[in-house]
């Protein structure tokens, strides 16, 4: 691998890189950015909602709740006469075993988490991986937070770069090794900060809720309606994201960045060549496709961002 260029620091960081300290805006066009993420701001992770996130919500809990009015008659019912017919017929007796494994498995499961992160990734801490550790402190205080989710490194399969998880008082934020290289790949914080802000978004905006999400599952089911609302969710982890790294040029770098997947040819990446890939897309067949994706294409991604710093920029002036 050829070694990605470093700027020079005296910070420790991971694995004897250097880099340098997250620091806010560096540019004239993150002015809105950095105002919002001032060390002395508090910032309201519920101002920075996508505009779509809230219709999406009112509207899905609005239909949840038809949903559960005819679910739960069935969830009680459906226990009762699969007991009835157990004690009535002992040959449902393999049945009920397999109710009870399936229900096993599914504890078992989730309860592992703690100790698969714990014991196969890195965790991020004072003593571990330092310069991140403070990133993350340092959003802390300006969310006026006591407690964030536990932040892991490790290598992810799938090509997932980040994960927010959240199960019953575990809360982890697991990121990909090769992801945090190539965010690192210019020798700033700001691009893997927009990275962790994003996913850390998730939590403060109630996206991972257990209540929202039970309430919510029965429209997860329907065409269309599910993925519009997680679209929504990630536009808005975006903006917050960016906010908390400070650096919105940063924040589409980050993007570009990852989508791209080279250490080397992000360098060299060009914001306008890229938007313009947009327009390469019939409209038509771009709207088929987004109609069952959870997440945005990235360049409607970046085009949102751009959207939101020039709705910042209008507030402030």
């Amino acid at each position: 691998m050829i070694e990605p260029k470093r700027h020079k620091n005296t910070d420790s960081a991971p694995n004897g890189a250097e880099y340098e300290a997250h620091s806010g805006a560096s540019t004239s066009h993150t002015d809105s950015i950095s105002s919002q993420s001032s060390a002395n701001s508090r910032i309201d992770p519920k101002h920075y909602r996508h505009e779509k996130e809230p219709f999406y919500l009112m509207l899905g809990v609005v239909i949840a709740l038809l949903l559960w009015c005819v679910l739960c008659p069935i969830a009680l019912v459906a226990p009762i006469a699969i007991l009835s017919d157990f004690f009535e017929n002992p040959s449902l007796e393999d049945s009920m075993w397999q109710y009870i494994a399936v229900g096993a498995v599914a504890v078992w499961t989730a309860l592992k988490y703690s100790t698969t992160f714990y014991g196969n990734a890195v965790r991020v801490s004072e003593k571990q991986f330092e310069p991140i550790y403070r990133m993350l402190q340092q959003m802390a205080d300006r969310l006026e937070r006591q407690r964030l989710p536990e932040v892991f490194v490790t290598r992810q399969e799938g090509g997932l770069n980040a994960l927010a998880i959240r199960f019953l008082k575990l809360r982890f934020i697991v990121l990909d090794g090769e992801t945090v290289d190539l965010l690192l790949r210019s020798g700033s914080q700001n691009e893997l900060a927009f990275v962790l802000g994003h996913e850390l978004a998730h939590y403060l905006l109630g996206h991972l809720s257990p209540a929202r999400l039970l309430l919510l599952f029965p429209v997860r089911f329907i065409p269309f309606f599910g993925p519009a609302y997680s679209r929504a969710c990630e536009m808005s982890a975006d903006r917050l994201g960016a906010v908390l790294c400070g650096d919105i040029e940063s924040a589409k770098r980050a993007l570009i960045a990852t989508a791209c997947g080279s250490e080397v040819l992000a360098e060299s990446l060009n914001l306008e060549a890229f938007l313009e890939q947009e327009t390469m897309i019939p409209k038509f067949r771009a709207w088929l496709l987004e109609l069952s994706a959870t997440h945005p294409r990235t360049t409607l991604r970046v085009r949102e961002l751009i959207d939101f710093e020039n709705r910042l920029n209008s507030e402030i002036h």
